[in-house]
């Protein structure tokens, strides 16, 4: 762990997954997965969208420092875990 600040850490996280994200467009969009059903749900959620943020900043001035490395770690590591399992069933139910 490089131990950066917390705004810093919390500001490249969310560059990544935004990048990330719209990489995986393309194959999406491939795949035929962005219908117009999934786009139009997207565009009703678009509301939640500030209230994330304002909720994500409010708990980023308020955690502290390890706290937050901590959480972020816990919640990647059940994330993975999931992938990784949904993977692996998906595996043996197509096998």
């Amino acid at each position: 762990m490089q131990r950066l600040e917390k705004q810093l850490f919390v500001g490249t996280t969310v560059a990544f997954f935004l990048v990330v994200n719209y990489i995986k467009l393309v194959p999406y969009y491939f795949l035929g997965q962005l219908r117009a059903d999934s786009l139009w749900t997207s565009l009703i959620l678009l509301p939640l969208a500030p209230a994330g943020i304002y909720l994500g900043v409010w708990l980023q001035r308020r955690i502290e420092t390890d706290t937050l490395y901590r959480a972020a770690n816990v919640l990647l590591f059940l994330t993975g875990s999931k992938l990784i399992f949904d993977a692996v069933r998906a595996l043996v139910l197509h096998a």
